[in-house]
């Protein structure tokens, strides 16, 4: 789609518009690129098959915290936590990170279906780019 506009805006005399489409378009190749490359090098740092979000919530930034607060507390899994341990480490991860659907949504504390919505609207600006891509 955004090729076409290209050629036309050319083909009308419109340098700069087509520049500015060019420009665009290079943007987001790049910025895919570059996300590809973060999943590929975390991906092969962590070794954790599951790195990619597949269900569309907060994914890798949140494992990379989750693995950083697990490390402070001595720990690599919080089941190893008893008491006021466990309670105090579950604290500090919900007090010290912000879900998608916080940052979205504004609340501290949001509801399932606030989750549920903020990783369908993720999960459609992912197939959107998708499709795009293919139209390309």
């Amino acid at each position: 789609m955004i090729t076409e506009k290209i050629i036309e805006d050319l083909l009308k005399g419109n340098a700069s518009d087509a520049v500015s489409s060019t420009e665009y378009l290079l943007y987001e190749k790049i910025k895919d690129r570059l996300q590809e490359t973060k999943e590929y090098i975390a991906q092969t740092i962590y070794n954790d098959d599951n790195y990619i979000e597949e269900n569309g919530k907060d994914g890798p930034e949140y494992k990379k915290f989750f693995r950083a607060a697990l490390k402070k507390f001595g720990v690599s899994d919080p089941e190893e936590l008893e008491g006021d341990k466990k309670k105090e480490f579950f604290d500090y991860v919900d007090n010290n990170w912000e879900s998608d659907a916080e940052e979205v949504t504004g609340k501290d504390d949001p509801s399932e279906d606030d989750e549920e919505k903020v990783a369908n609207i993720k999960n459609n600006i992912k197939k959107k780019k998708e499709e795009e891509e293919e139209d390309e």
